[in-house]
């Protein structure tokens, strides 16, 4: 009391000060400068845990071990002399879900449809067909969520179809589109997706003996909505693609990436370090085999942003896409649909991990930016709750680093194998090559329109590898796709000249112009293109349809008018390109054509010989000496992590901190 009587009085005090003698402070004015000096307090309390975990997702252990074990049966009946699928239903859960009446049976007729709406001639097929569940829930499987979610928005017949049997609706159509998508992301931790069952069944149809006085027993149950279906089939299909890009890079991942990636994406659907520990000691939900595979992720994403040569050999990038709200930001950066600007990366830097010094805290009052960022928004991505808390928020590297050493599984003795994996048959010492599957993407032309694909594999280079089955319709078409790439080299080297040894370019004379030869190819090596000293960018059906109509011309000696018309062409597109090239693409454009001899050059076995003998310190090419780092890399200013948040992380795992580190640990049994 004599504290709230001393507040008062100062503020009292400096109401006085500030006010007019002729109009006295009234009582009102009181409380409301108290109620002011009171939210100012509590703004600078740090946040409740509970503050924390509301910004993302429930992590309740209980609901992750239920969807692991929660499964569906699929038989297979023949229909027509085909094999055909379909799932099957126990007598229990036909009582659970359907009121006991099979769906596969004919349904009970419906009162109302024997009088279709006006306007429809007497029939309406939407109606027709919400009376029937089974053929309702099919019709799901061939709509995409984004249409099935309008449908079910502006149909009232087939928005109460769907609402009697929604859990097992959206059963069906993920067993089809995401078949492990109710254990990869169990619905019940995500609440906001989450509704009381509108056919008002309660939790006693999830249990196996109900108890009478089990206070759920007469609760209506929890089921998901059709938006928490939108995200898991949005999410299935960005992993896929990720895959994919990543194999088309040239940086294949297992058949088992897939469910790894997607438990990454759950971990980083969780606000706090508590959770996120709880999810990575749980052993039923974080394999072994997931603890590696996350490892091998970050090793190749590692080598996708990063040069062999030129590095940058850091991991900053690869630590700033793990940090964000999910796997989405990384989709976007490698499709080239945000962040495609090195402004872009600077600003989403910024708001993850630059450092605020104390100091600079009053600057916040001054409207003040950093590099076109808000003060307040400064270094908040990387905390609890995404900035709400003080705490740096573990990423999924770190949290895959600790784990396995808890388990001691030694990871760091294999990250060169990973490095290498898919790269190389270890039996023959063939190369090997991303297969059709891995790289498959279903929209390819949309989804790599702004890509760079010159240094990439396309479709055809699998089908190159198995040459000798292919069809000669599918020969055929590879022959024609390579004469097409090689027709860009052709009409560009007409106009250009004939590079000469010296780095000079020689004009072609008269009558010796390039002209298409690749039909003289019976076979093919995947080497070849390496060879052949010039890489095309991938063109799409449109555009090639307009080559095949110039291919004649650049398969034969042209005519003098025909040059002359081309270096017009190609002399007007250059002057018109010169004033819409951006100084962010001139840099990348450097970047494509950084390499100079020295560095071809390099003398590898040498170097290799030398790390053999002792001679040189193997990790003296990519070490940096302290006078190099400045003050705000020592403190982990950008882009490093400080040693506080080691000793947290390790802490958090129940590991040991002696001199040994992480070889001195005490390993918690689940």
């Amino acid at each position: 009391m004599d504290d709230f009587d001393a507040i008062a009085q100062a503020e009292l005090a400096a109401l006085l000060a500030n006010s007019d003698p002729n109009n006295p402070v009234t009582p009102t004015q009181l409380a409301e400068a108290i109620k002011r000096y009171a939210q100012e307090q509590l703004a600078q309390l740090p946040p409740s845990e509970e503050s924390v975990e509301q910004q993302g997702i429930h992590a309740n252990r209980a609901y992750v071990d239920e969807a692991l074990e929660r499964g569906i049966d699929l038989i297979v009946e023949m229909v027509d002399g085909n094999p055909h699928q379909r799932v099957k239903f126990s007598e229990e859960n036909i009582q659970k879900y359907f009121g006991g009446e099979d769906p596969w049976l004919a349904p009970r007729p419906r009162d109302d449809c024997s009088r279709p709406p006006p306007g429809h001639n007497g029939f309406d097929i939407i109606r027709a067909i919400s009376g029937y569940p089974f053929i309702t829930a099919h019709l799901g499987l061939f709509l995409h969520p984004r249409d099935l979610i309008k449908l079910y928005s502006i149909s009232r017949d087939f928005h109460s179809a769907i609402d009697s049997h929604l859990l097992s609706s959206i059963v069906v159509w993920l067993r089809r589109k995401a078949p492990n998508a109710v254990s990869d992301f169990p619905f019940k931790l995500y609440g906001d997706s989450t509704t009381r069952d509108p056919a008002g069944r309660t939790f006693a149809y999830e249990m196996q003996a109900p108890i009478a006085s089990h206070p759920l027993t007469n609760t209506t149950r929890i089921v998901p909505t059709l938006r928490w279906y939108h995200m898991v089939i949005g999410r299935e299909r960005y992993v896929q693609q990720i895959i994919a890009f990543m194999a088309r890079a040239g940086h294949r991942l297992p058949r088992t990436m897939a469910t790894t990636l997607k438990r990454i994406w759950l971990i980083m659907d969780v606000a706090s370090n508590s959770g996120r520990v709880g999810f990575m000691k749980n052993q039923r939900f974080w394999t072994n085999t997931d603890l590696y595979n996350a490892q091998m992720f970050c090793v190749k994403l590692d080598m996708l942003f990063n040069d062999p040569l030129h590095g940058p050999s850091s991991s900053c990038m690869t630590k700033l896409m793990l940090g964000q709200r999910g796997l989405f930001p990384l989709w976007q950066l490698l499709f080239r649909r945000k962040f495609t600007t090195i402004p872009e990366i600077i600003e989403l830097k910024v708001r993850y991990d630059y450092v605020i010094h104390p100091e600079h805290v009053q600057l916040v009052k001054m409207k003040i930016t950093v590099l076109e960022v808000p003060f307040e928004e400064v270094g908040r991505g990387h905390r609890e709750g995404w900035g709400v808390g003080a705490a740096h928020l573990f990423r999924p590297d770190e949290l895959v680093m600790a784990e396995s050493t808890r388990r001691q599984l030694h990871l760091e003795d294999h990250l060169v194998n990973m490095s290498l994996w898919g790269m190389a048959d270890w039996r023959t010492g063939a190369s090997l090559i991303p297969t059709e599957e891995e790289m498959y993407l279903s929209d390819e032309d949309e989804l790599l329109e702004r890509v760079d694909t010159t240094v990439m594999y396309k479709m055809r280079h699998p089908k190159k590898a198995r040459w000798d089955t292919l069809t000669e319709e599918e020969k055929e078409e590879i022959r024609m796709e390579e004469r097409l790439e090689e027709m860009q080299a052709v009409k560009v080297s007409r106009c250009i000249g004939c590079p000469k040894q010296d780095g000079t370019v020689e004009a072609h004379q008269k009558g010796s112009l390039p002209v298409v030869r690749m039909t003289d190819r019976e076979n093919y090596d995947l080497n070849w293109e390496a060879r052949r000293g010039w890489a095309s960018m991938r063109m799409t059906k449109e555009e090639m349809e307009e080559a095949l109509e110039e291919l004649p011309l650049y398969e034969r000696q042209p005519a003098d008018e025909e040059q002359r018309r081309l270096e017009v062409e190609v002399r007007d597109g250059l002057m018109r390109a010169k004033d819409m090239v951006t100084e962010d693409e001139k840099l990348k454009a450097q970047a494509w054509y950084n390499y100079d001899e020295d560095d071809l050059d390099f003398d590898y076995e040498g170097y290799a010989a030398a790390l053999d003998n002792g001679l040189v310190d193997e990790m003296d090419h990519g070490g940096v000496d302290e006078e190099d780092v400045d003050e705000g890399e020592a403190d982990g200013a950008v882009g490093s992590l400080p040693s506080a948040h080691i000793a947290d992380l390790l802490h958090a795992f129940g590991i040991g901190g002696q001199e040994g580190g992480a070889e001195q640990m005490d390993v918690d049994e689940e």
